[in-house]
């Protein structure tokens, strides 16, 4: 494939993008598979949204992607392709190419859904995934602190559990996550409060607090003092 030879071995799944060219060099008698074509503008159609396939990122990447699949990942692919195949044959249904459709989208939903999980165990189990994960949560940290405050938010685009953030975070810094947010945050609003462009409930809008008492509980709960009493010092 794109002048790269490719062993295709048994029980493998193998995904590749319209620009990838493909010659069967050698078949061995035995082999035999299930394989899906489609176009983007079959899929996207009826959508609204042209960009909906960007949201797959295994789609995003050219050439050639391998993975080996358990027996439960190779039954659920296989029995979704099989009712792809039977309604293809149903030439009379009238809603047919829609069935097909959404058939299609659920089955990229269940391959991303493969690779990212290979992709998120092999990062939680190596220190070059860690390292990479830690960067990525400062990354969003520096860009997200002073609106998304929950570590719910940073796990998810991180594609990893709170706990395993938390535990990466912990052994990088010492520190926790959260404490990582709360310190960001607090440093922020000492700054403002500081200026003296800004009054105490200036500042908890500005960090998206709902009121003034969630803020300056949180203030005081990391600082040991108020804002009202740290902006007059």
């Amino acid at each position: 494939m794109d002048g790269e030879e490719i062993i295709h071995k048994v029980d493998t799944l193998a995904t590749f993008t319209p620009s990838t060219i493909i010659e069967g060099l050698e078949i061995s008698e035995d082999y035999r598979c299930l394989l899906v074509i489609f176009q983007k503008s079959f899929l996207v159609e009826t959508l609204n949204n042209i960009h909906f396939l960007e949201r797959f990122r295994f789609l995003s990447k050219n050439g050639i992607q391998c993975k080996p699949l358990k027996e439960v990942e190779k039954d659920r692919l296989t029995s979704a392709i099989e009712i792809m195949l039977v309604k293809q044959k149903d030439k009379i249904h009238p809603f047919r190419r829609d069935i097909i459709r959404s058939l299609i989208i659920i089955l990229l939903y269940e391959i991303e859904n493969m690779i990212e999980a290979d992709f998120k165990d092999q990062n939680l189990n190596n220190s070059f995934g860690k390292e990479k994960i830690f960067s990525n949560y400062q990354q969003l940290l520096k860009e997200n602190y002073y609106k998304e405050r929950k570590l719910d938010f940073y796990a998810t685009k991180l594609n990893i559990s709170k706990q395993a953030l938390t535990n990466i975070v912990k052994n990088k810094t010492g520190r926790s996550a959260k404490k990582l947010i709360e310190e960001m945050i607090l440093s922020h609003a000492k700054i403002l409060l500081k200026t003296g462009k800004y009054n105490v409930s200036e500042v908890a809008t500005l960090l998206h607090y709902n009121n003034l008492e969630e803020f300056s509980r949180f203030f005081k709960k990391n600082s040991e003092t108020t804002p009202l009493k740290f902006s007059k010092e």
